[in-house]
């Protein structure tokens, strides 16, 4: 492959590389063709899409486009997942899938300017999804408010029933048996 072309295709990896905030890259040698399919099944219902790099072509893009630190985990076959609903739900689709198919293990990411180790992604994959975190969220609100509401309601029984003792004080003081 000539030089100019090597370098038209890493400009065009950089090109889609920088729309991209998150991704993760997976080792993808001793994959066979059925489970390339699947995976690749996999990741379109969850609207994931997924490259093969070259590792030169993929090395010169990254570091154009990314930080350099990221090279050292293009070694090998390497593919790229992007997309899907958020980072997280990224981070749990390839955490399962690298489970079952010990022939992708992830081998790091990128998240908001930050590498991310193998560690660090199979942690975000426990994070909750978005609605269970508002729905904590919520309940959050809704407990202090009720807190609130209590210490209110406290202040002022208590309130009223010391004004309701000095007005039974006051009658008593009035009538003298």
């Amino acid at each position: 492959m000539s030089k100019l072309l090597r370098k038209l295709m890493a400009k065009e990896l950089s090109k889609t590389l920088k729309n991209i905030d998150c991704f993760i890259l997976f080792g993808y040698d001793r994959v066979n063709a059925e489970q390339a399919h699947q995976f690749r099944v996999k990741l379109r219902e969850n609207k994931v899409s997924v490259k093969i790099l070259r590792n030169k072509l993929s090395r010169i893009a990254i570091e154009q486009t990314y930080n350099k630190n990221l090279k050292n985990l293009l070694k090998g076959p390497v593919g790229i997942v992007y997309g899907g609903e958020s980072p997280v739900d990224l981070a749990k689709i390839m955490t399962e899938w690298a489970k079952k198919n010990k022939t992708t293990p992830i081998k790091g990411g990128f998240l908001s300017g930050q590498v991310l180790s193998v560690k660090d992604i199979d942690e975000l994959s426990k994070v909750p999804p978005r609605e269970v975190v508002l729905s904590q969220l919520a309940g959050a609100f809704v407990g202090s408010i009720q807190q609130v509401a209590t210490i209110f309601s406290a202040a002022i029984q208590d309130a009223s029933n010391a004004f309701g003792s000095l007005a039974e004080k006051l009658e008593k003081q009035e009538k003298p048996s």
